[in-house]
């Protein structure tokens, strides 16, 4: 019973909110792709960990209120920016960039979820 409550859980999570976060990831990648190239992001791969740190944390704590597990979120938030760290790099950049896409991410739901139950009262 509790794994058909799991299953359905990620379900609807899938069909309500994942093509709205998959949007938000979309926007947030040009976000990304415009203040790495402001930045510098031509000849050097700093600017891109900047610019997609910073947004991307700004993407999950806006994002915080919608329904979904953390991580989950995240991934589906991410997806666009890792997609086009494949598609214009190559496996080691990938691997490289997962911990500046995900976790600022995971970071921003949080302390958003966080806030916001602190705010209200609740835990």
């Amino acid at each position: 019973m509790l794994e058909l409550q799991a299953n359905t859980t990620v379900v609807d999570y899938l069909s309500d909110v994942a093509i709205a976060d998959a949007i938000v990831g979309v926007l947030a990648s040009g976000c990304v792709i415009v203040i790495a190239l402001s930045l510098g992001g031509f000849s050097f791969f700093v600017p891109w960990m900047i610019s997609a740190t910073a947004v991307l944390l700004a993407t999950g704590f806006l994002r915080a209120r919608s329904e979904g597990n953390i991580w989950l979120k995240s991934v589906v938030i991410s997806l666009a920016s890792l997609l086009c760290a494949a598609f214009f790099g190559n496996i080691p950049m990938v691997g490289s960039s997962v911990p500046f896409l995900i976790l600022p991410c995971v970071c921003g739901i949080w302390v958003g979820r966080r806030r916001r139950s602190v705010t209200t009262g609740n835990e």
